[in-house]
């Protein structure tokens, strides 16, 4: 069973141009289907939290890896 799931991949601008972004995502296989843009950040969804939340996955987590990338991650409990 999937303990887990990746919500939505952010990265800071201030180490990212949107270039970038997407080439780390490709690179790591995951889904680019729309950006959304902060003054601070591209913020790209890998799952609907509606959709998460009808699974059973509840419980929300941010990892913020070294480079400038967070990734939110959501548990089932």
């Amino acid at each position: 069973m999937i303990k887990y799931k990746v919500q939505s991949i952010f990265f800071k601008k201030s180490k990212f141009n949107k270039e970038q972004a997407i080439s780390w995502l490709l690179k790591h296989n995951y889904k680019i289907i729309k950006i959304h843009e902060t003054d601070h950040d591209y913020k790209f969804r890998q799952n609907d939290p509606n959709q998460l939340k009808k699974e059973g996955f509840t419980e929300y987590r941010n990892i913020t890896l070294k480079n400038g990338i967070t990734l939110i991650l959501v548990y089932r409990p």
